[in-house]
């Protein structure tokens, strides 16, 4: 599936900005890794419970 950050950001209801910064802290935490325009997930438990949580 492609998704622009925009795309995203309307899905969850957020602005880009907010999309982009949330992206890189999941990054950051190792939870996603990105490749040019993809991002994979590479904690899907770890990115589970965050959400649960939200």
């Amino acid at each position: 599936m492609t998704l622009t950050r925009e795309d995203i950001a309307n899905i969850v209801g957020t602005a880009k900005e907010t999309c982009i910064r949330t992206l890189a802290s999941f990054k950051k935490q190792g939870l996603i890794a990105t490749d040019g325009k993809h991002i994979k997930i590479e904690k899907h438990k770890a990115l589970g419970r965050l959400v649960e949580n939200l």
